[in-house]
C-alpha cells in the first residue's frame, strides 16, 4: 500500500536528519520502480508551510521531508529522526548546557540547533478516507519544550483498519487509524544509548479484518476492533452514528 509522508522540521537541517522503513535507510537516491521518479525529497520549508507552523517567511531553517513509498500491508515502522552523527553532537552540547546557569541557558544562541519540534503535514495510509470527520495524523504541530533544548522522541502508534467504501456501482478501499502519541524525554535516550534517536518514531499494526462502511454515510464514530479471541471492542475518532459491521 502506498505511504505518503509530509512532516516539516522547522530548526534541524535537512543534513542532520534520516529517513527509516522498518530500520532501513531511505534515501534522497533511492527510486520508486513503477514511475522511475525520486521516492523521497529533502528541501527547506516553504512559505505556506512556516506559516502553518508560527514562523516568518524568512526563517532560513529546517528542513521539509516529502515522499510517497510503497510498504507491505504488514505491521512496521517508519522514522524521522537525528543521524548519528548529529546525535553525538546533541550529547555533547547537552553536556555544556547542563554546566550553565539557567541565565545563560537562556541566552544561548544555540539552545533550538537540536530543537525536534515537529509539524505533521500530512501522513496517510492508502487512499485519504474523505468520509472520515478528523484525520488524526493531518495538520499536527508537536511542539517540544523543555530544559535541554527541544531535544525528545514523539512515539506515535497508529492502529490501522481496512476499510470498504461502497457506493451504489462502485468500492474502494482505504484505511481507518486511530492515533496514540507520547514523548520520550531525552533522559530516556541517554539512557538507551544509539537504540533511540530524537525525531519522531511512528509504529503501524492493521487489523485482520475489514470494515464495511456504506457510501451514502458521511461521518464516522466507532470504528469495531476483533481481538484474536473474537471479542469486540471499539475505538472512535469523530461523531456519528454506529455502523453495522462484519468480517468481509
Amino acid at each position: 500500500m502506498p505511504l505518503k509522508i509530509h512532516v516539516t522540521f522547522p530548526h534541524i537541517p535537512c543534513k542532520d536528519l534520516d529517513l527509516k522503513l522498518n530500520s532501513q535507510y531511505i534515501t534522497r537516491s533511492d527510486f520508486d520502480p513503477r514511475s522511475g521518479e525520486t521516492r523521497v525529497g529533502y528541501r527547506r520549508p516553504n512559505a505556506v508551510e512556516l506559516k502553518k507552523i508560527g514562523l516568518p517567511n524568512n526563517h532560513r531553517d529546517g528542513c521539509t521531508i516529502r515522499t510517497t513509498l510503497r510498504v507491505p500491508i504488514v505491521s512496521g515502522h517508519v522514522t524521522v529522526t537525528l543521524t548519528k552523527e548529529a546525535w553525538g553532537r546533541a550529547l555533547n552540547h547537552l553536556m555544556l548546557r547542563s554546566q550553565l546557569s539557567e541565565g545563560e541557558r537562556a541566552r544561548d544562541t544555540h539552545r533550538n540547533d537540536f530543537n525536534v519540534t515537529h509539524y505533521i503535514h500530512s501522513i496517510q495510509f492508502g487512499k485519504r478516507f474523505s468520509k472520515a470527520a478528523a484525520h488524526p495524523l493531518e495538520d499536527r504541530k508537536h511542539v517540544i519544550e523543555n530544559n535541554m533544548g527541544g531535544i525528545a522522541l514523539e512515539n506515535v502508534q497508529v492502529k490501522l483498519v481496512p476499510t470498504i467504501v461502497r457506493g451504489w456501482f462502485t468500492s474502494a478501499k482505504t484505511y481507518s487509524m486511530s492515533v496514540v502519541a507520547h514523548a520520550v524525554q531525552p533522559e530516556t535516550m541517554v539512557e538507551q544509548g544509539v537504540a533511540m534517536l530524537p525525531g519522531l518514531a511512528m509504529s503501524y499494526d492493521l487489523t485482520p479484518l475489514a470494515v464495511p462502511v456504506r457510501g451514502r454515510e458521511r461521518k464516522y464514530h466507532c470504528l469495531p476492533e476483533f481481538a484474536s479471541e473474537h471479542r469486540r471492542r471499539s475505538f472512535c475518532n469523530s461523531r456519528s452514528p454506529d455502523w453495522m459491521s462484519r468480517p468481509l
